[in-house]
Protein backbone atom coordinates (compact mmCIF):
# COMPACT_ATOMS: atom_id res chain seq x y z
CA UNK A 1 0.00 0.00 0.00
CA UNK A 2 1.46 3.27 -0.93
CA UNK A 3 -0.21 5.57 1.68
CA UNK A 4 -2.04 6.83 -0.50
CA UNK A 5 -5.99 7.89 -0.79
CA UNK A 6 -8.52 5.23 -2.78
CA UNK A 7 -11.00 6.86 -4.24
CA UNK A 8 -14.80 5.10 -5.13
CA UNK A 9 -16.47 7.00 -7.64
CA UNK A 10 -19.72 6.98 -8.12
CA UNK A 11 -21.21 6.69 -12.05
CA UNK A 12 -19.30 5.33 -15.12
CA UNK A 13 -20.65 7.52 -17.21
CA UNK A 14 -17.60 10.03 -19.31
CA UNK A 15 -16.98 12.54 -16.63
CA UNK A 16 -16.42 8.64 -13.96
CA UNK A 17 -14.67 7.07 -16.26
CA UNK A 18 -12.54 10.31 -16.83
CA UNK A 19 -11.81 10.36 -13.17
CA UNK A 20 -10.95 7.17 -12.67
CA UNK A 21 -8.52 7.05 -15.45
CA UNK A 22 -7.08 10.72 -14.02
CA UNK A 23 -6.38 9.45 -10.58
CA UNK A 24 -4.88 6.20 -11.95
CA UNK A 25 -2.93 7.85 -14.28
CA UNK A 26 -2.04 9.94 -11.24
CA UNK A 27 -0.46 6.50 -8.85
CA UNK A 28 -4.09 6.52 -7.04
CA UNK A 29 -6.10 3.72 -6.82
CA UNK A 30 -9.73 4.58 -7.96
CA UNK A 31 -12.56 2.28 -8.13
CA UNK A 32 -15.77 3.28 -10.61
CA UNK A 33 -19.69 1.71 -9.57
CA UNK A 34 -22.18 1.61 -12.00
CA UNK A 35 -25.81 0.95 -11.50
CA UNK A 36 -26.41 0.04 -15.07
CA UNK A 37 -25.35 -3.36 -16.18
CA UNK A 38 -23.37 -0.62 -19.01
CA UNK A 39 -21.16 1.76 -18.79
CA UNK A 40 -20.83 4.95 -20.88
CA UNK A 41 -23.60 6.92 -19.33
CA UNK A 42 -25.46 9.41 -21.57
CA UNK A 43 -22.92 8.08 -24.50
CA UNK A 44 -23.64 4.90 -24.70
CA UNK A 45 -26.05 2.87 -27.04
CA UNK A 46 -29.77 0.61 -26.49
CA UNK A 47 -30.21 -2.08 -28.71
CA UNK A 48 -33.94 -2.23 -29.07
CA UNK A 49 -35.32 -4.90 -31.54
CA UNK A 50 -31.69 -5.09 -33.39
CA UNK A 51 -31.36 -0.99 -33.55
CA UNK A 52 -29.02 1.03 -31.63
CA UNK A 53 -30.39 4.34 -30.37
CA UNK A 54 -27.94 6.77 -28.90
CA UNK A 55 -29.05 7.77 -25.06
CA UNK A 56 -26.95 10.76 -25.34
CA UNK A 57 -24.69 12.94 -27.18
CA UNK A 58 -21.89 11.00 -29.19
CA UNK A 59 -19.89 13.69 -30.12
CA UNK A 60 -16.86 15.65 -28.82
CA UNK A 61 -15.66 18.88 -29.32
CA UNK A 62 -13.59 21.70 -27.38
CA UNK A 63 -11.57 24.39 -27.71
CA UNK A 64 -9.13 23.64 -24.98
CA UNK A 65 -5.97 21.74 -26.22
CA UNK A 66 -5.28 20.10 -23.38
CA UNK A 67 -8.28 18.05 -22.96
CA UNK A 68 -8.19 17.34 -27.11
CA UNK A 69 -4.81 15.78 -26.46
CA UNK A 70 -6.02 13.82 -23.68
CA UNK A 71 -9.32 12.69 -26.03
CA UNK A 72 -6.83 11.73 -28.99
CA UNK A 73 -4.87 9.97 -26.83
CA UNK A 74 -7.48 7.59 -25.56
CA UNK A 75 -9.17 7.12 -28.39
CA UNK A 76 -6.19 6.71 -30.70
CA UNK A 77 -7.14 5.44 -34.52
CA UNK A 78 -11.01 5.45 -33.42
CA UNK A 79 -11.48 8.99 -33.11
CA UNK A 80 -13.53 10.06 -36.32
CA UNK A 81 -13.06 14.09 -37.65
CA UNK A 82 -16.50 14.25 -38.93
CA UNK A 83 -18.13 17.43 -40.49
CA UNK A 84 -21.35 17.58 -38.32
CA UNK A 85 -24.79 19.81 -38.73
CA UNK A 86 -27.57 19.76 -36.33
CA UNK A 87 -30.56 21.26 -36.49
CA UNK A 88 -33.78 21.68 -34.60
CA UNK A 89 -36.87 22.20 -35.27
CA UNK A 90 -38.16 25.47 -34.21
CA UNK A 91 -41.82 26.71 -34.29
CA UNK A 92 -42.05 24.53 -37.91
CA UNK A 93 -38.82 25.42 -38.69
CA UNK A 94 -35.14 23.83 -38.96
CA UNK A 95 -32.68 26.23 -36.96
CA UNK A 96 -29.05 25.58 -36.67
CA UNK A 97 -28.38 24.01 -32.74
CA UNK A 98 -26.38 24.64 -31.27
CA UNK A 99 -27.98 27.61 -31.25
CA UNK A 100 -26.59 30.97 -33.87
CA UNK A 101 -28.05 34.08 -33.33
CA UNK A 102 -29.22 34.67 -37.04
CA UNK A 103 -30.65 31.05 -37.39
CA UNK A 104 -32.51 31.16 -34.25
CA UNK A 105 -33.80 34.73 -34.92
CA UNK A 106 -34.42 33.81 -38.17
CA UNK A 107 -36.55 30.46 -36.89
CA UNK A 108 -38.85 32.09 -34.99
CA UNK A 109 -40.36 35.02 -36.95
CA UNK A 110 -39.26 38.79 -37.30
CA UNK A 111 -42.40 39.79 -34.46
CA UNK A 112 -40.69 36.89 -32.23
CA UNK A 113 -37.07 38.11 -32.50
CA UNK A 114 -37.86 41.35 -31.85
CA UNK A 115 -39.61 40.13 -28.45
CA UNK A 116 -36.38 38.21 -27.70
CA UNK A 117 -33.99 40.88 -28.48
CA UNK A 118 -35.67 42.87 -26.37
CA UNK A 119 -35.87 40.54 -23.65
CA UNK A 120 -31.96 39.87 -23.97
CA UNK A 121 -31.18 43.63 -23.95
CA UNK A 122 -33.01 43.88 -20.82
CA UNK A 123 -31.04 41.39 -18.81
CA UNK A 124 -28.17 42.75 -20.06
CA UNK A 125 -28.72 46.09 -18.65
CA UNK A 126 -30.82 44.36 -15.08
CA UNK A 127 -28.85 43.58 -12.52
CA UNK A 128 -28.10 40.48 -11.14
CA UNK A 129 -31.38 38.41 -10.15
CA UNK A 130 -31.67 35.32 -8.74
CA UNK A 131 -30.14 32.35 -10.71
CA UNK A 132 -30.93 29.11 -8.11
CA UNK A 133 -32.37 27.20 -10.76
CA UNK A 134 -32.03 26.30 -14.15
CA UNK A 135 -34.70 28.61 -15.89
CA UNK A 136 -33.86 31.76 -13.65
CA UNK A 137 -30.32 31.23 -14.29
CA UNK A 138 -31.38 30.70 -18.28
CA UNK A 139 -33.48 33.63 -17.94
CA UNK A 140 -30.39 36.10 -16.21
CA UNK A 141 -28.14 35.64 -19.55
CA UNK A 142 -30.67 35.31 -22.46
CA UNK A 143 -34.38 36.63 -20.85
CA UNK A 144 -37.43 35.08 -20.49
CA UNK A 145 -38.43 35.14 -24.53
CA UNK A 146 -36.22 33.22 -25.27
CA UNK A 147 -36.48 30.89 -22.47
CA UNK A 148 -40.36 30.45 -22.99
CA UNK A 149 -39.25 29.50 -26.65
CA UNK A 150 -36.56 27.83 -26.63
CA UNK A 151 -34.66 26.38 -23.24
CA UNK A 152 -38.01 25.44 -20.98
CA UNK A 153 -39.41 23.24 -24.18
CA UNK A 154 -35.69 22.18 -25.33
CA UNK A 155 -35.20 20.38 -21.66
CA UNK A 156 -39.00 19.11 -21.52
CA UNK A 157 -37.98 17.34 -24.43
CA UNK A 158 -34.69 16.29 -24.40
CA UNK A 159 -34.64 15.45 -20.33
CA UNK A 160 -38.15 14.78 -19.81
CA UNK A 161 -38.18 16.77 -17.05
CA UNK A 162 -40.29 19.96 -16.00
CA UNK A 163 -37.29 22.89 -15.47
CA UNK A 164 -39.97 24.33 -13.30
CA UNK A 165 -41.50 21.65 -11.61
CA UNK A 166 -38.18 20.18 -10.43
CA UNK A 167 -34.83 21.76 -10.61
CA UNK A 168 -33.31 18.51 -9.18
CA UNK A 169 -33.59 16.44 -12.62
CA UNK A 170 -36.36 14.26 -11.49
CA UNK A 171 -39.64 15.45 -12.80
CA UNK A 172 -42.73 14.34 -14.79
CA UNK A 173 -42.10 13.56 -18.38
CA UNK A 174 -43.76 16.21 -20.74
CA UNK A 175 -44.42 15.80 -24.58
CA UNK A 176 -44.20 19.66 -25.81
CA UNK A 177 -44.85 19.06 -29.24
CA UNK A 178 -42.73 22.25 -30.59
CA UNK A 179 -39.12 20.84 -30.54
CA UNK A 180 -38.16 17.69 -32.68
CA UNK A 181 -34.39 16.78 -33.51
CA UNK A 182 -32.88 16.45 -36.61
CA UNK A 183 -29.45 16.54 -38.38
CA UNK A 184 -27.22 15.42 -41.36
CA UNK A 185 -24.43 14.22 -39.74
CA UNK A 186 -22.70 10.96 -39.00
CA UNK A 187 -22.08 8.97 -36.16
CA UNK A 188 -18.22 9.04 -34.40
CA UNK A 189 -19.30 5.82 -33.59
Amino acid sequence: MSGKPRYVILGAGLAGLTTADLLTRAGYEATCLEALPEVGGLARNINFKDHLFDIGGHRFFTDDERVAAYVRDLMGDELLDVVRKSRILLRGKFVDYPLRPMSALAGIGFLKSLHVLAGYAWVQLAAPGDQSNFESWVVRRFGKPLYDVYFGPYTQKVWGVDPIENQRGVGRATHPTSLAHAGDQKSAF
